[in-house]
């Protein structure tokens, strides 16, 4: 059932660079997320793999770095979301238990439950493809306490359709962790996500990697395609954005985008 939308939430970036060292950076990102409820954030989202280097860009795997939706490494996590009221969107690499390993982000609700999780469904024409399976799961929004959000990471954003299944099925933010490299096409990754804000009437929220060859742009795009949060430097940094919630509707009422559609012209969509 969907939960309803609240009239604002605040939304906090971690950024940092992450080290070789799996524990530090497990260490650093809940400290930051911890600062960034002292500065009131009520959901606090990580960048893609934020617990590991960038480990994806060799054809060899790394099966030894991976965790499981159910594994112990989440117990502070879920911790600090119950004691601090946070919504955690965690990315990570999964170890499904099956012989699969995916590019996952796991949303932990600010009671420390999960409220659910996401496999990457579209991975870019990289190594990446080396490590990780595709998802097969229907693209859907999780609720939470602070209203329903999606998650779609970083080359997925490319394949709108997802987002806008995301806003179809009542995501009011879309975070799109990414671990973008190619700083002369930045601007690619600002047109298709803003783009995917306008058009579906909701925001998308970017959280790149900073660590070389990464090179921040984090960003937040409102529901009419403007920035709340400009793209970011690559530097290590919190940043608390108030997100008004009642935008996604004004916007829904005077630019009829999704009111507009005729899914029954759409069937090649559809087809392979």
């Amino acid at each position: 059932m969907t939960t309803a939308r609240p009239d604002s939430v605040r939304v906090g970036m971690v950024q940092f660079a992450a080290s070789n060292d799996k524990h530090m950076n497990i260490e650093k990102a809940l400290w930051m997320a911890d600062e960034a409820a002292d500065q009131g954030a009520q959901i606090v989202a990580f960048h893609e793999m934020f617990m590991l280097p960038w480990l994806f860009a060799e054809t060899v795997t790394h099966p030894d770095t991976s965790d499981r939706l159910d594994g112990a490494v989440w117990e502070r996590f879920r911790e600090l979301a119950q004691r601090r009221k946070l919504v955690l969107v965690c990315p990570f690499h999964e170890d499904a238990g099956d012989g699969h390993y995916y590019n996952t982000t796991l949303v932990i609700d600010a009671d420390g439950s999960n409220a659910g999780h996401y496999r990457k469904h579209h991975l870019p024409p990289d190594n990446e493809r080396c490590h990780f399976s595709l998802g097969t799961d229907p693209i859907r929004g999780m609720d939470t306490q602070y209203g329903r959000i999606g998650v779609y990471i970083c080359w997925d954003n490319f394949v709108p359709e997802g987002v806008r299944a995301l806003a179809l099925d009542g995501a009011n933010i879309v975070f799109s962790p990414s671990a973008a490299t190619d700083y002369p096409n930045r601007y690619r990754w600002e047109i298709a996500l803003r783009a995917n804000a306008l058009t579906n009437s909701l925001y998308c929220v970017r959280l790149n990697r900073i660590e070389p060859p990464c090179y921040g742009q984090s960003f937040i795009a409102s529901p009419n395609g403007d920035y709340v949060v400009p793209p970011t430097k690559a530097v290590e940094t919190v940043i608390v954005a108030l997100l008004d919630l009642t935008m996604i509707e004004k916007e829904r009422r005077e630019w009829t985008y999704l009111a507009d559609r005729r899914p029954d012209q759409y069937a090649v969509l559809t087809q392979a």
